[in-house]
C-alpha cells in the first residue's frame, strides 16, 4: 500500500516436513525424514525518530549546560534495529536391520543452516555523557577529561555499533549403532557417530572445517528380575556441539564497535547532541574512535581468525541409575551423572599476549590491524580470534611489509593456550544425583516428588555467560584475556545445590480435576567482577585493565573474588491448576484455570555483579536485583476435541 511502512515488529515462521517409512523386508526398514524452515524476525523501535540522536547518561551531563535546572533530553526511543531472515534445511534417513539378536542402524544426518543479515543495525547517533576524575577514562588508551575549565572531568563518547551480517552453517554426521540383545533381560546398546561441522561468513568464506569428529557412545538396560520391577540401566558417551552462526557477528564478518570521547562547551538545548567538542587525548598512540577489540568495520582475515586445527566443543557424559517398583504402586529411582567438558571453543581478545605467545613484538597498526615484528619479519594480526582455550592452536598469519601491506605470503604458527598465558585451561564438571518416588495416575490421584543435589564447578559455563546476561554465543568476555581468566574458576552460575519439585493431581468428581506444582530451589552462586588488582596493583594503570573491558576481572575491592564464595537465597515456587471436563458434552469441551506463583514471591534469580563503574569507583547498584521471580499469573484455557 502506498505511504506505509514496514510491521516494525514481525515474527513470521514457516515449515515443511516430509517424512517416509518403508518396509522393504520383514527384518529391514528404511526411514528419511526431510524438513525446511523459515524464520523472519524484525524489531525496529517505531518511536525511532530520524536524524535525532539518543541519549545515554544524561544525569551525567555538566550541570552548566542543563536546561531550565534539569539534564537535557530528547523524545528519541531508541537507536538500533534488527531485520533478518533465518533458512534451514534438514535431512536424516535410517535404514534399520534386524539380524537375529542384533538391530543394526545406520543413518545420515544433515542439517544446513543459513542466516541473513543477522545481528543488529544503528539507525541513528548515540552519545553517551559520563564523568571521571581519574587518570586515564580507559587505562592505558584513552586519557583524562579533566583540565583546568573542566575540573571534575566532564565528557561524552559518541558509540557506534553496527553487527549486521550473513552467515552458514553446515552440520554433516554418519552413525551406526547395535542393539544386541544379549539376554532376555539384558541390552547393550554400542553406537559410532561422525559430526563435520562447517561454519562460513558472509562472504562464503569457510572459518571452520571440523572433521572426523568421532563420538563413540555404549549403554545397557538390564531388567533384572525379568518383569520390569526392577531396572539397571547406564550410558556413556561423548557429544559434540556445532559452533553456532551467531559466531560470525562479531567475529569472522566485519563489525563496528567503537567509542570515540570527547569534552564539550556546550549541549544542544533542542536534541540533547553536545557542541563544542574536544578529543579526549589518546595515551596509547593513536587517534580518533576506540575499539576495546579492534571493530572499526574492516574485513576479517578468516584464515587467520580460526585456527586451522580446532575441533568442536566437546564433553564426556556418563549415567548409572536404577528403578524399583514399591508395593501400592510406589515407584523410586535413582540416577548419577557425570559431565566433563574436554574441549571449548571462545574468542581471545588480547593480541599482545598471543604476540608475546610466538615471538612477535607488536609495533604498529594499519586500517584496524596490528602490525606484529620479529627479527624483521612482519606479520599482520586482529585484535580477536577464535581458539580452544584447553589446547593447541595453529593460525595462519598473513605476511606484510614494514608498512603493512600484504606480501601475499602466509605464516602458520602453532601456540598453546599456556603459552598465551591461560595456565588451567578450559575446566567444567557436572555431578548430580536424582532421586523420585512418583505413583503414577490411576483415575483418581498421582504424585511424584524429585530431589536433585549436583555441583557444577569450573571456569567455563559454556557458549554464554550467565553472571551478567552476556548472550554472545561462544564469543563471551571469558577467555578474551588472561586475566580475564585468573580465580574464575568455582562453582559456574548455573550451579544449584538443590533442587525439590513436588507435583500431584487428584480428581474431586468425574468431572473436577484440581493440580499442585511446587518448586523448592537453593540460590545461585555470586560473582564479583571489578578492575584487575588481587591487591596490589594501581587501578588507574594498564595493568589493571589490559584488554580495556572496565569492571571485568575476578577480583573484587583488592582481592580475589572466587565464583560462589556468596549465594543468593533460596526460592519457593507453588502452582495451582483446575480442570473441568463436563459430562453432558461427553467430555470433550475442557476448561481450565492455572494460577502461577500463587503467593507472588519475588525472590531476587540475578543481581548485578559489576562492582565499579571506574577505577576505584564503587558501582551503587553493585549486587541490585536484576531479575526476581515471574509475578503471580492467572491463565484461563478452552479445548474442545472434535
Amino acid at each position: 500500500i502506498p505511504g506505509t511502512v514496514p510491521d516494525p515488529f514481525l515474527r513470521d515462521s514457516k515449515f515443511g516436513i516430509v517424512k517416509y517409512t518403508g518396509y522393504l523386508t520383514d527384518n529391514l526398514t528404511l526411514s528419511a525424514l526431510y524438513g525446511e524452515n523459515r524464520l523472519t524476525r524484525r524489531s525496529i523501535n517505531p518511536s525511532i525518530v530520524p536524524g535525532l540522536p539518543f541519549l545515554g547518561g544524561t544525569a551525567n551531563q555538566n550541570p552548566a549546560y542543563w536546561v531550565n535546572g534539569a539534564p537535557v533530553t530528547n523524545k528519541q526511543g531508541g537507536a538500533v534495529g534488527i531485520n533478518a531472515e533465518d533458512k534451514s534445511k534438514g535431512f536424516r534417513a535410517d535404514l534399520e536391520w534386524v539380524l537375529g539378536n542384533h538391530t543394526l542402524t545406520a543413518g545420515i544426518d544433515n542439517i544446513k543452516f543459513n542466516a541473513i543479515n543477522e545481528g543488529q543495525d544503528q539507525l541513528t547517533d548515540r552519545w553517551i555523557y559520563a564523568r571521571s576524575t581519574a587518570t586515564n577514562i580507559v587505562p592505558g588508551h584513552v586519557g583524562s577529561a579533566v583540565s583546568p575549565t573542566n575540573p571534575k572531568g566532564y565528557y561524552v563518547y559518541k558509540l557506534i555499533f553496527r553487527t549486521a551480517t550473513s552467515m552458514s552453517l553446515d552440520q554433516k554426521a554418519y552413525y551406526l549403532e547395535d542393539r544386541w540383545q544379549l539376554t532376555d533381560n539384558f541390552l547393550l546398546s554400542l553406537g559410532l557417530r561422525n559430526d563435520r561441522f562447517t561454519n562460513r561468513n558472509n562472504t562464503g568464506e569457510a572459518y571452520l572445517d571440523a572433521k572426523n569428529q568421532w563420538a563413540p557412545r555404549v549403554g545397557f538396560a538390564w531388567d533384572v528380575n525379568g518383569d520390569a520391577t526392577f531396572k539397571v540401566f547406564g550410558n556413556a558417551g561423548r557429544y559434540f556441539l556445532a559452533m553456532p552462526n551467531q559466531v560470525a557477528i562479531r567475529g569472522a564478518s566485519s563489525s563496528t564497535f567503537t567509542r570515540e570521547y570527547f569534552t564539550y562547551t556546550g549541549i544542544d538545548p533542542n536534541t540533547g547532541t553536545p557542541t563544542g567538542l574536544t578529543p579526549v587525548p589518546r595515551v596509547d598512540g593513536g587517534s580518533g574512535p576506540y575499539s576495546a577489540n579492534g571493530e572499526y568495520g574492516q574485513p576479517v582475515d578468516v584464515k587467520a581468525f580460526a585456527p586451522s586445527d580446532l575441533k568442536n566443543m566437546y564433553q564426556d557424559e556418563y549415567i548409572l541409575g536404577m528403578e524399583h517398583m514399591l508395593p501400592a504402586n510406589w515407584m523410586i529411582g535413582v540416577k548419577l551423572t557425570h559431565r566433563s567438558l574436554k574441549s571449548a571453543i571462545d574468542d581471545m581478545c588480547d593480541a599482545y599476549a598471543l604476540a608475546d605467545a610466538i615471538g612477535y613484538t607488536i609495533v604498529d597498526e594499519n586500517n584496524g590491524k596490528l602490525i606484529a615484528n620479529k627479527g624483521n619479519s612482519y606479520i599482520a594480526m586482529a585484535h580477536c580470534y577464535m581458539f580452544n582455550p584447553g589446547g593447541s592452536n595453529t593460525y595462519s598469519f598473513a605476511n606484510t611489509d614494514a608498512n603493512g601491506n600484504p606480501t601475499g605470503s602466509r605464516t602458520d604458527i602453532k601456540v598453546s593456550s599456556a603459552q598465551i598465558g591461560f595456565d588451567q585451561g578450559v575446566k567444567r564438571t557436572y555431578a548430580a544425583l536424582d532421586i523420585y518416588l512418583e505413583r503414577p495416575w490411576d483415575g483418581k490421584w498421582e504424585a511424584r516428588i524429585d530431589y536433585t543435589f549436583s555441583k557444577n564447578r569450573g571456569n567455563t559455563e559454556g557458549q554464554v555467560k550467565s553472571e551478567f546476561g552476556q548472550a554472545d554465543i561462544s564469543k563471551t568476555q571469558d577467555w578474551d584475556s588472561p586475566a580475564l581468566m585468573r580465580y574464575s574458576y568455582g562453582y559456574l552460575a548455573n550451579d544449584r545445590r538443590h533442587q525439590i519439585k513436588i507435583r500431584g493431581s487428584y480428581a474431586l468428581t468425574d468431572e473436577i480435576t484440581i493440580g499442585a506444582n511446587a518448586r523448592i530451589i537453593s540460590g545461585g552462586p555470586i560473582s564479583c567482577l571489578g578492575y584487575y588488582n588481587p591487591g596490589n596493583i594501581d587501578e588507574n594503570s594498564p595493568e589493571a585493565d589490559p584488554v580495556g573491558y572496565g569492571a571485568s576481572y575476578h577480583t573484587c575491592f583488592g582481592k580475589p573474588w572466587t565464583p560462589g564464595s556468596a549465594r543468593l537465597g533460596w526460592t519457593k515456587t507453588l502452582d495451582l491448576g483446575l480442570i473441568y471436563r463436563p459430562a453432558f458434552l461427553d467430555k470433550k469441551l475442557t476448561l481450565g484455570v492455572d494460577v502461577r506463583n500463587v503467593f507472588n514471591a519475588n525472590k531476587p534469580l540475578q543481581v548485578n555483579v559489576t562492582s565499579e563503574t571506574a577505577p576505584d569507583t564503587v558501582n551503587n547498584l553493585f549486587m541490585i536485583p536484576l531479575a526476581l521471580q515471574t509475578p503471580r499469573t492467572v491463565m484461563f484455557t478452552a479445548s474442545y476435541d472434535w
